[in-house]
């Protein structure tokens, strides 16, 4: 399976995380944006190519960002939460580590004025194919 795939599944695998929000998306929501939905978007880049471990594939660095969309501070303060425990503490014979780098925050309004709250975090990624 590729990091790609993997990083899909992880990302919709929460369904404690998938209850608070109206999806969860790679690269874009693919609809107009609402303020008043809850979404997660997420992308990642490939940051660097390690090497091998004996006989293992190559490990492989990247960076995964997420955004969280919510129409109250208190919500986006929620899912953040769990999602960054999430993350953080998720790790298969593939993915092997995630941390928490750092999150900054902003509002943005859609076509009526609604007002969304917006988290957008980063997390370093270890993945060994």
């Amino acid at each position: 399976m590729s990091f790609a795939s993997e990083l899909a599944t992880l990302m919709n695998a929460n369904t404690g995380i998938n209850s608070t929000v109206d999806g969860i998306y790679r690269d874009t929501t693919g609809t107009e944006f609402k303020a008043s939905n809850n979404w997660i978007i997420y992308t990642y880049k490939r940051d660097a190519d390690i090497g091998v471990l004996g006989d293992k594939s190559a490990i492989k660095m990247f960076t995964l960002y997420t955004e969280v969309y919510t129409d109250k501070a208190s919500d986006t303060e929620s899912i953040c939460e769990a999602l960054r425990s999430y993350l953080i503490d998720f790790t298969t014979d593939t993915i092997r580590d995630i941390t928490f780098r750092n999150e900054t925050h902003t509002n943005l309004a859609d076509a009526n004025d609604n007002v969304a709250y917006i988290t957008l975090m980063e997390f370093g990624v270890i993945y060994q194919n």
